[in-house]
């Protein structure tokens, strides 16, 4: 696909889905590297998720680790 406008309809119909254990600290089994303004709660990763999306518009999902959150509802 060589074609300028193919590429850029192309691009423009690619979509992301983000992992949610991609917002959080980051770190290694040694040690946890602590950030400020880290989202603490399911919650909040997806809003984070949704301001990346918005940012960007090409992230419009958000892939959920289920087993590693509880929530009350």
């Amino acid at each position: 696909m060589r074609d300028p406008i193919a590429v850029k309809a192309a691009l423009n119909q690619h979509e992301i889905e983000l992992p949610s254990w991609a917002f959080g600290n980051s770190g290694t089994r040694f040690k946890v590297f602590s950030q400020p303004g880290v989202p603490r709660t399911p919650w909040e990763k997806a809003q984070d998720a949704a301001q990346v999306h918005r940012f960007t518009g090409a992230a419009p999902a958000l892939a959920v680790h289920s087993r590693w959150y509880t929530v009350a509802d």
